[in-house]
């Protein structure tokens, strides 16, 4: 189960880079 939450993780870490390299989508 660990591997899910770890996947989890890096998805939302990839979500968040992206959301601070375009700000415009609020």
């Amino acid at each position: 189960m660990a591997h899910y939450f770890k996947f989890i993780y890096v998805k939302v870490k990839e979500m968040v880079r992206f959301k601070a390299l375009f700000p415009s989508e609020n």
